[in-house]
């Protein structure tokens, strides 16, 4: 087995699927952590792109971005789907995962940013909820319905299933648990990773982080 060390700042966000995805594979790793102010600048420099998260392969091989990196454990430890269709299939939800996030982003700037609660709303309102149902949540339960595995991709779990999983629980982590009210099959998805018997603990350390 390889030495695995994952490193990220002192929060969950994009560490959080490939930590929970670990866990799942029962994969022993060393998970680092670092403070914003302290530390990360100084690490900084040795990462491939300067940014977190970064997975060290046995002390020396480095890897950033996190679908690169999951899709390199899923790859080595059998949580690819099987198929090159299916693979370009669960890179597509992958990717479609980041665009999404990218578009919430400016409403979660407004709670990093310590603003008034009426700013956040207002960002939650105008942007946080109506992009994550735009870009994500309306197609992500559409498919989750029609392929009726409860998986995105194929009949078993795969790698892309704990991304999609983290943004639905970050969206109602910092926003509202009644962002999934009109989406029965991605709240069942999203429950199938967060209240899975494996990842009870990881979960629960999860959730103690700001973000």
């Amino acid at each position: 087995m390889p030495d695995y060390e994952l490193l990220y700042l002192n929060l969950g966000a994009r560490a959080t699927p490939i930590r929970l995805m670990l866990t799942y594979l029962g994969i022993p790793f060393k998970d680092t952590t670092f403070e914003m102010q302290k530390d990360w600048p100084l690490l900084k420099p040795s990462l491939p792109f300067g940014q977190g998260p970064v997975l060290v392969i046995d002390k020396t091989t480095k890897i950033a971005q996190t679908v690169a990196i999951m899709h390199f454990l899923a790859k080595e430890h059998g949580l690819e789907p099987e198929g090159n269709l299916n693979q370009a299939f669960a890179e597509m939800f992958a990717h479609q995962c980041q665009d999404a996030i990218l578009a919430v982003r400016p409403w979660i700037w407004t709670i990093l940013h310590n603003e008034s609660e009426q700013k956040i709303a207002e960002a939650w309102n105008t942007i946080g909820a109506p992009q994550f149902r735009d870009t994500f949540a309306k197609y992500f339960e559409a498919h989750l319905k029609k392929n009726r595995s409860g998986y995105l991709v194929g009949d078993k779990m795969t790698w892309v299933d704990f991304l999609a999983a983290n943004l639905c629980e970050m969206m109602q982590h910092l926003g509202k648990s009644s962002v999934l009210d009109d989406y029965p099959n991605l709240r069942l998805h999203w429950e199938s990773i967060y209240t899975h018997p494996k990842l009870i603990a990881a979960v629960e350390k999860e959730r103690s982080y700001k973000m």
